[in-house]
């Protein structure tokens, strides 16, 4: 599985990535409003030009051909990387499910030991700790999955 990655910004100026299976999926999603600001959850969100894409020669088509194979590859390897260290994670923590919000606070206050917890939230919830001060990582249940 190839994995492209873009520069995106919303209408509010915030500036993110956007992990896509190609430039026709990620401009699909962007005409039918997908792609969500993660930090105002607008779905008024452009691609922003990358390097790779600026002041391309075509007369160097092989070398650019070279150059995205071997960044494909440092992603890809990347990729599997930040999966693997999710799935380990994941493997280790206690599932609390639904009770992940009061849990995370309760560590957090100190109220009950330090320990690796996973569960659910919904996004209102995850901002609230975050603007807390709790330190989660939201991710999508097929974030541990294997890539193929």
């Amino acid at each position: 599985m190839s994995i492209k990655i873009f520069d995106m910004s919303c209408t509010h100026g915030h500036r993110f990535e956007a992990w896509f299976s190609s430039l026709e999926d990620c401009d699909g999603q962007l005409a039918r409003g997908l792609v969500v600001c993660p930090y105002c959850e607008t779905s008024d969100v452009k691609r922003m030009p990358t390097a790779a894409h600026i002041g391309a020669d075509v007369s160097a088509s092989e070398d650019a051909d070279r150059t995205v194979s071997a960044q494909e590859s440092v992603v890809r390897e990347a990729t599997e990387r930040f999966f693997a260290g999710v799935r380990k994670a994941a493997e280790s923590a206690v599932d609390v499910g639904e009770d992940f919000p009061r849990q995370a606070r309760a560590m957090y206050r100190g109220a009950m030991p330090q320990r690796l917890i996973k569960g659910m939230c919904t996004r209102k919830e995850a901002r609230e700790l975050v603007e807390e001060g709790i330190g989660v990582v939201p991710l999508p249940e097929s974030a541990g999955k294997t890539l193929n």
